[in-house]
């Protein structure tokens, strides 16, 4: 591609001739991404353009009064301002770039790069996904439509009159009319309301372990994964970067610093889940929480379980061993079973996997009311998460995670068990196994019956631009 962008006048738009350096202030990430909030309440909208001068104008407002959170990645947020602030981040569909007029030589480079995107969540879910039966993409709610979703809108707060304010004014401001779904927003609230004892749905501490950025996060190189795992324009681990676009420095510089991300709406069933797990902890002579940790792999506090079944005993002060750690010292699966969900989504050094990574930031939220306990419904009101997920690669992340290690079995010859993941998995036969290992040469608890747990809502595949793109974007056409 050359220097000049060739587009209809009506989409060509001012972009930015070169990239934002790595340490630039001006770089301007989307705050959510890389960093995330500790805050109580959010809400999402997912928006469709009806009319893309309408809705660049409302974007250009949105800009102009500073109305995005961004950050450069050497001046990490502050997070006691955080705290007192309604920070807002914008998220697009393929489709929603297209509305709003991206040039076709920017469209061309990401169906090249990334495929995953370009054809939409809808599209992929059966087979990427996993979502089949009450999941299927025909059951999802109408705004995950894949010609309905082209701007996700997220805001978070700690105080929900402040979050009710910002909701309000972003739909006085100029060109609000241009965007259609206001009237649908979902919400998400913490369970608990201390940062560090978050509680999700089916009972587990939610918010302990998340991949580190090297250069961001950590100050040593060596501690996290490369920058590329996460932020477009870097090396990943293994040191590809199809983002570089020597070639095509305009394309170059409107991706550099974008991530993509995935917010994918889970409804739970805590009834089911609660009955299942009863019924297991009677049959096998053991505690719900026994039950509850086999499957997860950390007890519902979040403590690890070691080889000997009991909590691990070097958790931290708050009783929880965070993220660094590795299956080494439970080779056989007598603590953490081959198939539970933590070993399946981050095997990490397990000999009898892959080793390529597959690293997802996770800055999801819970909604609906929490779990009041027992094994039948007590209300009608739908409860779940919704999950947003963060990385550099949709197909080798995201979809490989749900597709490969959360579907089918990630694990070699040691884990005789054929369930898929007990917790986010689309389990339809009722014969499938969950192994169970047992000290002492003792015969493998074998658990039957797993069910869809988690029905899958509704999907979008999403594009998270820098503060550049986002102005490049939003400016008035010219000819």
């Amino acid at each position: 591609m050359s220097g000049a962008l060739h587009a209809p006048a009506a989409a060509a738009a001012a972009w930015p001739r070169s990239a934002p350096r790595f340490n630039d202030p001006a770089a301007g990430l989307q705050l959510l991404g890389v960093y995330g909030y500790r805050l109580q309440h959010s809400r999402h909208v997912l928006l469709q353009v009806a009319d893309a001068a309408g809705a660049r104008a409302w974007l250009r407002a949105l800009l102009q009064h500073q109305g995005l959170a961004t950050a450069s990645i050497s001046s990490p947020p502050k997070r006691v301002a955080l705290r007192d602030s309604v920070p807002l981040n914008l998220g697009f569909t393929f489709a929603g770039l297209r509305a709003l007029g991206l040039p076709a030589p920017l469209q061309e480079v990401l169906r090249r790069n990334a495929k995953a995107f370009t054809d939409g969540a809808v599209q992929r879910s059966a087979q990427f996904l996993g979502d089949a039966g009450g999941s299927a993409a025909p059951y999802w709610l109408p705004a995950y439509g894949q010609q309905q979703a082209h701007v996700l809108l997220s805001l978070h707060a700690d105080d929900l009159a402040a979050l009710h304010h910002r909701w309000a004014a972003l739909q006085r401001m100029t060109g609000t009319a241009a965007l259609r779904g206001w009237d649908q927003p979902i919400d998400g609230q913490h369970l608990t309301t201390t940062p560090d004892q978050r509680v999700a749905h089916f009972g587990y501490r939610d918010g302990v372990a998340n991949p580190r950025i090297n250069g961001i996060h950590t100050a040593d190189l060596g501690e996290g994964h490369a920058v590329g795992e996460f932020l477009l324009g870097y090396d990943t681990d293994e040191g590809f970067n199809p983002w570089r676009l020597g070639t095509e420095p305009v394309a170059a510089a409107f991706f550099r610093n974008a991530s993509f991300g995935v917010l994918r709406q889970m409804a739970q069933d805590e009834a089911a889940f609660a009955r299942w797990v009863g019924d297991t902890a009677a049959a096998s002579g053991q505690s719900a929480d026994w039950v509850k940790a086999k499957l997860c792999g950390r007890w519902p506090d979040g403590r690890l379980l070691t080889a000997d079944g009991q909590p691990a005993p070097n958790a931290g002060p708050d009783g929880v061993v965070g993220n660094n750690f590795d299956f080494k010292a439970d080779p056989q699966g007598l603590g953490c079973p081959f198939g539970a969900h933590i070993r399946r989504m981050n095997p990490r050094s397990d000999a009898l996997v892959q080793k390529r990574p597959r690293p997802l930031l996770r800055r999801g939220m819970p909604y609906g009311p929490r779990w009041q306990g027992g094994s039948a419904p007590s209300d009608a009101q739908e409860r779940g998460l919704l999950g947003l997920f963060f990385c550099g690669s949709l197909e080798d992340q995201f979809e490989h995670v749900l597709s490969h290690w959360a579907e089918q079995n990630p694990i070699g010859p040691p884990n005789r068990g054929n369930a898929k993941d007990p917790l986010v998995g689309q389990s339809v036969d009722p014969a499938a196994v969950f192994e169970v290992p047992q000290p002492g040469g003792a015969p493998a608890l074998r658990w039957r019956g797993l069910q869809r747990f988690v029905t899958t809502r509704g999907t979008a595949y999403l594009l998270y631009p820098a503060l550049p793109a986002l102005a490049s974007l939003a400016a008035e056409p010219r000819a």
